[in-house]
């Protein structure tokens, strides 16, 4: 499949794999979500680049930690997009989205 983006002045058209048998609408919604995903992703990096950042930071194998968090982070401000980055980052680096939650539990009070 070819999907031809055209949004945010960037004109490139990229080939992804598509296998036998996926159903148009999820071969359509993997195209569009991707040309989103880009769109979001290069919108960061220029602003990125703005700050005096690479924007290649993600490369780097030191930051499975704040990445995670980052993730989190992310999750709790609601963009799926955002979302999505860092969960690409992760996949990229072979991390694990696997997390430990630690419930509080208050002390049941006895009655009085």
């Amino acid at each position: 499949m070819t999907i031809a983006d055209k949004s945010n002045n960037l004109k490139t058209e990229r080939s992804f794999f598509v296998p036998c048998g996926l159903q148009a609408g999820a071969a359509d919604l993997r195209a569009r979500f991707a040309a989103a995903l880009a769109e979001k992703m290069h919108h960061a990096q220029k602003k990125l680049q703005d700050d005096g950042y690479e924007g290649d930071e993600w490369e780097g194998v030191d930051w499975s930690r704040e990445c995670s968090q980052q993730l989190l982070d992310h999750i709790a401000k609601g963009d799926p997009r955002d979302v999505a980055i860092y969960c690409a980052f992760i996949w990229h680096h072979g991390w694990r989205t696997s997390i430990t939650v630690r419930w509080e539990i208050e002390p049941k009070l006895e009655n009085r």
